[in-house]
């Protein structure tokens, strides 16, 4: 049973990941890229094709083909227990969602993340990252964790350790805020992963970057 505190922090967290843009602002979109997490079955989104085989995913209420610790175009991949899975529905996800999404977890006791670099930001100005988080029907959900970095040094952090935001079987959208700081500094974003293990998974695709820049609000 979750402590007051600690249902108090992640109702703030959750409350915070569902903060809007400030309405009206002049809202720039950052370059991310593959946003979709697509690894790229047929090429039709420009990046080669990576060695090695795609595997094949056959477990009860769930099939699907997925690729581990495989480079992911646009995305650094650490740990053993990370890569992308194309999910078959009905049985990983209610809903269909038939395009490749990044995955954490499921067999191993590996802290897995992907990351990628974004440049310098634009001083004082209020971003937004906005995400879809999906948490399957066949296994128990393992937490996220996105991690802001400023020039390689986390500085906030967004968590949920019990995935009260999400629904079983499906991908959740939510946006979580952040503010550049004053001196200019490269932004690197990592998604990754609280309870590592067997039966226990975290799903992330469709990931955007936007921000107002600080004279405009």
């Amino acid at each position: 049973m979750q402590s007051r505190s600690t249902a108090l922090a992640a109702a703030l967290v959750f409350g915070a990941a569902l903060a809007p843009q400030a309405a009206g602002a002049a809202t720039k979109t950052v370059v991310v890229q593959n946003p979709g997490m697509d690894f790229n079955f047929d090429n039709a989104n420009g990046f080669e094709l990576g060695p090695g085989d795609w595997a094949t995913l056959d477990l009860p209420g769930a099939t699907g083909t997925y690729r581990v610790a495989n480079p992911v175009p646009g995305w650094i991949v650490a740990g053993t227990d990370a890569g992308v899975v194309r999910p078959a529905s009905p049985g990983m996800f209610t809903a269909a969602h038939d395009n490749d999404v990044l995955y954490i977890g499921g067999t191993q006791a590996d802290l897995g993340s992907f990351t990628q670099d974004f440049g310098p930001m634009k001083k004082n100005a209020a971003y937004t990252i906005t995400l879809d988080i999906g948490w399957r029907n066949d296994v128990q959900c393992s937490g996220y964790v996105i991690n802001v970095m400023f020039a390689g040094v986390v500085k906030k952090t967004f968590r949920s350790t019990d995935c009260h935001e999400l629904t079983q079987g499906a991908f959740t959208t939510l946006r979580f805020p952040f503010t550049a700081p004053a001196a200019a500094k490269d932004l690197s974003i990592q998604l990754a992963t609280v309870t590592p293990g067997g039966n226990l998974q975290i799903d992330y695709d469709n990931f955007r970057l936007t921000y107002v820049p600080a004279a405009t609000r």
